[in-house]
């Protein structure tokens, strides 16, 4: 989980309870550790962008994580993002929980689908 503010100039809403982050440089990377100061180093972005799923939900009361990533397309540098949210009950905590994933060869997310619901992206 992490501060939803600190992403702000980062974060795209796509959905209700969801978002998108998509980090091309190593300042956006550090953005990002404002926000997320466990992570590590930036990697290399040379090989495609870091595409981030962002759940600014609150805590979830069951045992499960707000959302999964189903895939990733790439399609002449475009991104294809296909991810499913876990409805259910969310404390009103401002809990919000990031999951990211560098994607060889995507250099920007042309739209994303949320259970088959679809969001185009720029």
């Amino acid at each position: 989980m992490t501060d939803a503010q600190a992403l702000a100039p980062l974060y795209r809403p796509i959905a209700r309870r969801l978002g998108l982050v998509e980090i091309r440089s190593p300042r956006d990377w550090e953005r990002l550790r404002t926000a997320v100061p466990e992570l590590g180093p930036c990697p290399d972005l040379r090989r495609g962008i870091v595409i981030g799923l962002v759940g600014p939900t609150g805590t979830i009361l069951s045992q499960s994580w707000p959302f999964k990533w189903i895939g990733v397309r790439a399609f002449d540098g475009a991104g294809l993002v296909e991810a499913e949210f876990e409805g259910g009950t969310y404390l009103a905590d401002n809990a919000t929980y990031v999951e990211l994933a560098q994607v060889e060869g995507v250099w920007f997310v042309a739209a994303v689908g949320v259970d088959g619901i679809g969001y185009t992206g720029r």
